[in-house]
């Protein structure tokens, strides 16, 4: 990986906020588990296909936590490249 974009990750980290971080996380967790979310007509909606349900409970309690406005938030406050930048830092 070239030191650039690990200057982006870490300023990406540096300056995105916490909760925009950990939705990153959170998302990234769930397509690990074959779990997808999108917003659809201002909804959240989630996505599986041969998910890993031994990832449920986890994924399930981040959720919880997190919170389904804040995930649908984060939806509408970024763009596709920004969530790509900020899965990438939150790695």
């Amino acid at each position: 990986m070239s030191s650039n974009i690990l200057d982006r990750r870490q300023g990406v980290r540096d300056h995105a906020d916490p909760s925009d971080i950990a939705v990153a996380q959170f998302l990234d967790l769930a397509r690990a588990a074959n779990v997808t979310f999108e917003l659809v007509d201002d909804r959240l909606v989630m996505r599986s296909a041969r998910a890993n349900w031994k990832q449920w409970q986890p994924l399930r309690r981040c959720l919880d936590e997190i919170g389904i406005e804040a995930i649908a938030e984060y939806f509408r406050a970024t763009t596709p490249e920004d969530r790509a930048i900020l899965s990438a830092a939150a790695a």
